[in-house]
């Protein structure tokens, strides 16, 4: 039988949402009948982009390069999200097909515009303000153009302007509907070997209503149905000669929160940047946010000096000294946990806390403390108790049963390993007895 794979990644997926997706059709059919973990491991930081990036390629973030969802560029505001896959610096699951003469088809994957990938529509719109005119609706259709597949972005978006709309605007939860829709035509009217889908919705949702809120549990029951159309999907295709494995993972969980540290406020009162009427003017040292942790990062050109080692130091203590931030980690610390190498040091936030790397006025009377712009927010360490993700797996190779205890990035071995393909020397590992390899 022919082996495929589909990859579906539901953001935000956490295990506090366990007990309620037991009870919905696709995911309780998968515990009937699959395979599943309630306790996967994200990476850190925890965050969209670098655990999509980890996902993909099985590698911890500073292998693979994506340590934040923005690139690192101080005082940038709106920053540029990591879009592009030649950003990356290990091979993902895109490279090692094309090499294997295996065909892909992706639909809102993070990191992969401009992938070597035959049918592909990359998560990715033009800059902001993000105002929906004929203009901006030519610059969304020219990025798909220029770092996805044209004849897909025409089939599926031009002639269907108003998901071109939501997809600009990241509107939900019509663009997950739209998504969903797509994923699922597009699944019968191409030929593929492996398959990639990403949905956010639920993430907004979470961030803007909290981690536990009725707004964010309304995708759940959305999310059951697709996942329960793709079963019957892996079922039909038997009977064709396919064997699919049906692979549904989450990449980071989140948590409440209701304060952020301003921590470049901090280091302006310490004298290490200079800022006017809110914009960045010099620095020699900067806290570049990754919501519920931040890097502290050095000057080029000061990095190595007995001042700047004296800077780091003062800083440390400052900033352990404050009730948001939960710990301060040196290098020996915090690069074993795979975040990025560049850094002087790594914050972790405190219960009920993130970061806010940008100007607030006022927040200088209150111990650069200000209410967060979000209700729950991810980046946090992945092994916190309860904020890990799920994973769940289905298909005639599935051997049904509990993983109890996997991460993220074992996901790219694992599907290497079903699909015959030899990956290079990555941080994960295959998942072990998951899949038969004779079927």
């Amino acid at each position: 039988m022919k082996k495929k794979v589909i990859l579906l990644s539901l953001d935000a997926l956490g295990n506090a949402d366990f007990e309620i997706m037991a009870k919905l059709p696709g995911f309780k059919r998968i515990l009937e009948q699959g395979t599943w973990c309630s306790r996967s491991r994200s990476v850190y930081p925890s965050l969209t982009f670098p655990s999509h990036a980890s996902i993909i390629t099985g590698c911890k973030p500073a292998g693979h390069g994506i340590v934040n969802n923005y690139i690192l560029e101080p005082g940038q505001e709106p920053g540029r999200w990591y879009h592009y896959s030649g950003a990356l610096k290990r091979k993902a699951l895109w490279d090692y097909a094309a090499a294997a003469g295996k065909t892909m088809l992706s639909l809102s994957w993070p990191v992969s515009g401009g992938a070597d990938i035959r049918y592909n529509l990359p998560e990715m719109n033009p800059a902001k303000p993000k105002i929906w005119n004929a203009a901006n609706f030519a610059a969304q259709m020219g990025l798909f153009f220029s770092h996805g597949t044209p004849s897909l972005a025409v089939k599926n978006l031009l002639v269907n302007p108003s998901l071109a709309k939501a997809w600009f605007l990241g509107a939900q939860p019509d663009l997950d509907k739209g998504i969903i829709k797509l994923f699922l035509k597009n699944l019968r009217q191409y030929s593929w070997d492996i398959a990639l889908c990403h949905i956010y919705g639920m993430d907004d949702a979470k961030h803007c209503f909290g981690a536990e809120s009725p707004e964010a549990r309304e995708y759940l029951p959305l999310y059951g149905d697709f996942v329960n159309r793709l079963a019957d999907f892996v079922d039909e295709r038997k009977k064709a000669g396919e064997a699919i494995t049906l692979m549904v993972t989450g990449d980071h969980s989140q948590l409440d929160v209701t304060k952020a540290v301003c921590g470049n406020m901090m280091l302006a009162e310490m004298g290490y940047s200079q800022w006017k009427n809110g914009k960045l003017q010099s620095w020699d040292a900067w806290m570049d946010s990754g919501d519920g942790m931040a890097y502290l990062y050095i000057r080029e050109g000061i990095a190595d000096t007995a001042a700047a080692k004296a800077m780091i130091k003062t800083i440390a203590r400052k900033f352990k000294a404050h009730p948001g931030v939960a710990k301060v980690m040196y290098p020996e610390e915090f690069l074993p946990l795979g975040c990025g190498s560049d850094a002087a040091l790594v914050f972790e936030a405190a219960p009920g806390c993130g970061f806010d790397g940008r100007w607030h006025s006022g927040a200088e009377n209150s111990d650069y403390s200000i209410p967060n712009q979000y209700k729950a927010i991810h980046g946090y360490l992945p092994d916190i108790p309860g904020y890990e993700t799920l994973f769940f797996c289905y298909g005639q190779a599935v051997r049904p049963g509990e993983i109890q205890s996997m991460s993220i990035i074992d996901i790219l071995p694992t599907v290497c390993d079903w699909l015959e393909i030899v990956p290079d020397t990555v941080d994960g590992r295959r998942i072990e007895n998951l899949l038969e390899k004779q079927i």
